[in-house]
């Protein structure tokens, strides 16, 4: 079966409902898109 663009596999589905549960659980449990780009970029040994 061929999905469409729009369309996600029930696997795909199952990640997502268990990553909200985890964030409706603990939604102070994040990372600021600033801290991923810092991450990021020691990671590639260049921080700014």
């Amino acid at each position: 079966m061929v999905q469409s663009m729009s369309e996600i596999s029930e696997e795909h589905k199952k990640i997502l409902d268990e990553r909200l549960k985890a964030h409706k659980n603990n939604p102070d449990d994040v990372v600021s898109w600033g801290e991923v780009k810092r991450s990021s970029r020691l990671w590639k040994g260049r921080v700014k």
